[in-house]
């Protein structure tokens, strides 16, 4: 089995890369909390700016924290290096620039450890993009314990749920099936990891208590525009398919897959257009990484889908991205 019998419930995965300023803040706000059955991975991702030693020095101050150190890898090893050190029966991905309401995190996982469920998901949480600037992101499901899924599979093709940090993962589910975060991906490589493990969940336990608080850092890696990002989609879009086929929903749900990826191809290639780059350029790379997969029988259900799209097949790029201002 997974367990053993003084294993924690909780094992936090908290990816590490040159977040000084940050990670104690993020560590304290798991350990002032009343509930006290849990672990804290920090992976060290190969950072250079001394956040390796802070590390080193909150384990050495608590025994429920522990350090593995990688060279740099990006988020999706880093994860995964977590998940293979953890030891607890539940795994909740932390940003290590974020941080958990003390009270409200007890309170959760009272909740946890009452009703075991294959999946956890956070309702709302807090979200900031200037500093201690915070309003609460309601994704809207409803909330409690149920065996139907489909509200949550819904919500997940739409990409209305992608944040690791909204759910609480059964570690002997990822185990038994190896699923793993992908690493090469910058786009979306947690919304694949999700993917994948909702194939193997029969029932969830949404909660409407607000605890994590999610600052965005606007020198993050996903701000970074690179050709991949293409293949990035089509991959999600076929492992959307496969979810669709393995559980047999209603192929009409892609549809609305397609609006949302379509999307946001649409607004990687506006950042593409303001970085410089050629209409032409571009439509080479769409068709090298045939990203026509994401566009195969989609029909357009509103005026902004039916102009990306024709922005699309026209390869209209540099007229699109100036409507698009």
């Amino acid at each position: 089995g997974y367990m053993n019998n003084n294993a924690p419930i909780l094992s936090v995965v908290i990816p590490v890369y040159n977040v000084k300023d940050y990670i104690e803040n993020c560590v304290h706000s798991f350990q002032s909390a009343k509930f006290k059955n849990y672990e804290i991975i920090l992976v060290d991702d190969g950072s250079k700016d001394g956040s390796d030693l802070l590390c080193d020095k909150l384990a050495l101050m608590d025994n429920k924290v522990r350090v593995v150190h990688i060279e740099n890898s990006g988020p999706s090893i880093a994860r995964n290096v977590g998940i293979k050190n953890a030891l607890g029966e539940y795994v909740f991905f932390c940003d290590s620039d974020d941080f958990v309401d003390p009270e409200a995190f007890s309170s959760v996982m009272d909740k946890i450890e009452k009703q075991k469920a294959d999946l956890y998901v956070l309702s709302a949480c807090h979200e900031s993009s200037e500093p201690d600037v915070y309003f609460n992101d309601d994704v809207g499901l409803s909330t409690g314990f149920t065996s139907d899924l489909s509200e949550v599979q819904l919500y997940t093709l739409r990409v209305r749920l992608s944040a690791p940090w909204k759910k609480f993962f059964k570690r002997s589910l990822i185990v038994a099936n190896g699923i793993e975060f992908p690493s090469g991906r910058t786009l979306h490589e947690d919304l694949s990891f999700f993917l994948t493990y909702l194939k193997y969940v029969e029932n969830v336990c949404v909660l409407n208590d607000v605890m994590y608080f999610h600052r965005y850092v606007p020198n993050s890696l996903s701000r970074k525009i690179s050709f991949n990002q293409f293949s990035d989609l089509v991959h999600i879009f076929e492992e959307m398919g496969n979810l669709v086929e393995e559980k047999g929903l209603d192929k009409k749900i892609l549809n609305d897959s397609q609006t949302r990826l379509i999307a946001i191809l649409m607004g990687i290639i506006v950042r593409m257009k303001k970085a410089g780059i050629s209409d032409d350029n571009i439509a080479i790379n769409l068709k090298d990484k045939d990203v026509d997969i994401l566009v195969h029988g989609f029909v357009p259900q509103d005026a902004k889908s039916w102009i990306r799209m024709i922005a699309y097949k026209t390869r209209l790029f540099k007229l699109y991205s100036l409507l698009y201002r």
